[in-house]
Parts: structure tokens; sequence; C-alpha cells
């Protein structure tokens, strides 16, 4: 900050840049923001104090996520996986690790299979249990641990089904049963995947309130910038012939996919230097505040051209010279 701001040709937009960092700060991520008067919008402000205001405003870049709640160290990931994950998965995983255990522990009869698939989900998510362990994302670190638990929805699922079926042993519509019980399952995670398309890992579930829930809650909107593909019409739209792309966190070999799938159009350049773009693409995340600021010194304002949103929550925005 202390290099930056005394070379920015516009100190207006710099002040104003302090302004909108302290701000996000303070408010909660799924708040709309709206600037207000503040000390270093104020006349005479001094540009030194100014900076030391502004000087740890990174500090909270890589928190575990729900920290902004109390939830540290191992609860996060399984707060996470409550986020994710549907419900009605989650229920009978619970059931399904009864009906594995519950009797062989009454027979001493610990060695098994499902004993295997709990080991296995056990060593996804124990490296995450301790506080000291470096956090780089979410979800993708214990991923792994899904399937074990769907094996075990599996067996929950099945232990339902076989008591739905006892108990309506010889009405008519007990051989209808497990496929009811099955669409019943199923209808709700399949309502969740069509409404995260093309979103992905944007979808959180209702338990957080869904998209604008975790927003407020600071959890990852988007990650290694696959939302361009939302963005993909503006671009086409307003960059002229031939014109340079700064990419900003989508991986250079997923845009040349864009460009070969004819996405976006094939004469677009995409690359890594905001000086050199007339057009910007910015993902959000907290520690990428310092590329959208670039981009306001860069263009000389701080309005974006269009912004994505999922659920009402911003996702991806363009700027455009």
């Amino acid at each position: 900050m202390h290099r930056i701001v005394p070379r920015c040709e516009d100190e207006h937009l710099a002040l104003r840049f302090v302004a909108h960092l302290t701000a996000r700060t303070k408010r909660k991520e799924g708040a709309a923001y709206t600037p207000g008067p503040h000390p270093a919008l104020q006349p005479g402000t001094n540009k030194r104090n100014l900076i030391g205001h502004g000087s740890n405003l990174g500090e909270r870049d890589f928190r575990p996520a729900f920290a902004e709640i109390g939830v540290h160290g191992g609860l996060s990931d399984t707060a996470l996986t409550l986020a994710t994950v549907p419900a009605v998965t989650l229920s009978l995983f619970a059931v399904g690790v009864v009906v594995c255990f519950w009797r062989r522990l009454s027979r001493s009869l610990l060695p098994s299979t499902p004993l295997l698939w709990l080991l296995c989900l056990l060593m996804c998510y124990a490296p995450w249990w301790s506080s000291t362990t470096p956090i780089f994302g979410g979800t993708k670190h214990w991923m792994t641990a899904y399937p074990f638990l769907c094996l075990f929805a599996g067996r929950g699922f099945a232990f339902v089904v076989s008591r739905i079926a006892e108990l309506w042993a010889g009405k008519p519509w007990a051989r209808v049963a497990p496929f009811a019980v099955a669409a019943a399952v199923l209808l709700g995670p399949l309502c969740m995947t069509l409404h995260s398309t093309p979103w992905g890992l944007s979808f959180y579930t209702a338990l957080v309130g869904g998209a604008p829930g975790a927003a407020s809650l600071g959890l990852n909107r988007t990650f290694w910038g696959y939302t361009t593909g939302a963005m993909q019409g503006e671009i086409n739209q307003r960059a002229a012939d031939r014109a340079y792309v700064f990419v900003h966190d989508t991986a250079l070999a997923s845009w040349e996919m864009l460009r070969v799938d004819h996405r976006v159009r094939s004469d677009l350049r995409g690359g890594l230097s905001i000086p050199a773009s007339s057009l910007a693409l910015l993902h959000y995340e907290p520690h990428m505040r310092r590329v959208e600021y670039q981009t306001w010194v860069e263009y000389g304002h701080d309005a974006p051209a269009a912004v994505k949103t999922y659920e009402g929550v911003p996702i991806v925005w363009l700027y455009t010279r």
C-alpha cells in the first residue's frame, strides 16, 4: 500500500479505494456495498496516516471458514460438509453408521468392511482437525471422504426401505415403496444440482441460507476463476477485435478451452497483464481486493461494466476501459 498509493495519479480514486476496503472488512460479505462518509475522504487527510489506518486490511484473508461466527479448527470442515452436502444424504449417512455398527459393537465384532469405510472417511478429515494445519481452500481438501459418506448413506437407504417394506407388508403399494423412497431421496439433490449450474462451488444448502447466507458468513463464492463462463456473453459483446482480456483467476488453459469451444470469440487474447488489457475480469475472493484496486488505478474508474450474480450474490464482474 505505501508503495502503490503515492504513485496513484488520481488521489481521490486512491482515497476511495481505502475507504472501500475499510468498509468491506467491517461489513458482512453478503451485504451490498454503499460508499459513505469516511475519514479517508475528508479534506486534508495525511497519506501516511491513511496508509497506517489500512495496513492490516489483509490479515483476515485466509481465515478458516466460519471463523467469523466462532467456529474454528476441526469444526470448520464439519461445518462446511453440513453447508454443502444435501441434508437427506447426511441423514441417511447417520442412519447407515448406526445400522452398520450398533449390532457389531454389541457382539464385539469390530473388524468389518464398514469399519474400513469409516477409517478411510476419518483419514480424509483428520488433518483438518488440527488448528495448525495450513488452509488453502475448503471442501477440496476432504472431498475424498464423500464416496465413503455415500456408502454409509446407501446402507442407511437400504435399511429405511426394508423397514418400510416390513411396515407395509401385504399392502398393495408395498412393491412401489422402494421406488417412491428413492424418488424422495433423489429429488432434492437433483434440484440442487440443476440450480447450481453453471455456478458449481457458489452453491450452498439451505442450512446456511443458500448463497446469500454463505456470503454473510464469509464463505468462498468462487475459486480458480471457473465462473468466467458465466461472463462469456458480456465479453463477446463488449470486446473489440483482437482485444486483450485480463483473465484474473482463470487458468490460461481454461481460457484457451473457452476459445476452442467457441464460448468466447477466437480472436480474443487472454492473459495476466492488467496494463495490456482492455477488459478485466474479477472473481471475488477476499484476498483478491488488491487486484480490483490495481484495475481501478489502471482503468481510471471503479465501476464494473457487468456483474453476474447467483441468488443475488455478486460472483464475477467485468471492467472495461
